[in-house]
């Protein structure tokens, strides 16, 4: 077959270029081309939309995969008396919900005691806080637990470094320990353990646990949202 066989027309592409030709002109109504370029932008768009949600979601396992939790966290140690004082009092189920030691979520950590006290109730806090609370001979702790890294560039003037570990202990009488990806917080009868044995506690407070893919995945994906002012 020769170059000018393979490119011309046979009877069939010249009985429609015939047919064709004695069909009246078409005027497009009025708009029509406006609109078809809106169509194609918007269509444009949804495709660019759904490119930039998918590097979003892939950007997010990635970052969830990495690290698994983001933020700073600066304790807020007077609120948090307030709260060891008030589920002391009250029933617990009107400031949060109730967990046993098994249920408290990754990343928190629930040690089956703490200086010799034994932990009883624990409650997670609608603002995502994490209380737990030992007790021992009539005196009671609460271990308060928040995810995320230490802000010292917030953290107040009127702190004591701790012996025995990365932590501190401020002019209201709690003690504030930094560990990986989780900050602690403890007030309540602090004053009455020896400086031994709030050394000791110091040290036995673990790192945050490994939260599961699906959370990391949900939280990376909040922070997102919040990054971008989608909530």
């Amino acid at each position: 077959m020769t170059e000018q066989d393979a490119t011309s027309d046979g009877p069939e592409d010249e009985a429609m270029r015939r047919l064709l030709a004695d069909l009246p002109e078409v005027v497009p109504p009025d708009g029509f081309f406006d609109d078809l370029i809106r169509r194609r932008r918007r269509r444009a768009r949804i495709i660019a939309g759904a490119g930039l949600a998918a590097a979003g979601v892939a950007g997010a396992i990635v970052v969830a995969h990495v690290t698994g939790i983001t933020g700073h966290v600066d304790p807020e140690t007077a609120m948090l008396a307030d709260r060891h004082a008030t589920v002391l009092t009250v029933d617990v189920r009107s400031i949060g919900e109730q967990l046993a030691g098994d249920e408290v979520p990754a990343p928190y950590q629930a040690p089956e005691e703490l200086g010799g006290m034994q932990r009883g109730m624990a409650v997670l806090h609608p603002d995502d806080i994490v209380q737990v609370v030992y007790a021992a001979d009539g005196h009671y702790l609460s271990l308060f637990e928040q995810a995320g890294d230490m802000d010292e560039d917030a953290m107040e003037d009127d702190v004591t470094p701790v012996d025995g570990g990365d932590a501190w202990r401020t002019d209201d009488g709690a003690v504030i320990v930094r560990r990986s990806d989780v900050v602690y917080v403890l007030v309540g009868d602090v004053a009455d353990l020896s400086p031994e044995t709030l050394a000791a506690i110091v040290a036995e407070l673990p790192d945050a646990r490994r939260m599961g893919l699906a959370r990391r995945i949900g939280d990376a994906m909040d922070d997102l949202v919040d990054a971008f002012g989608l909530n």
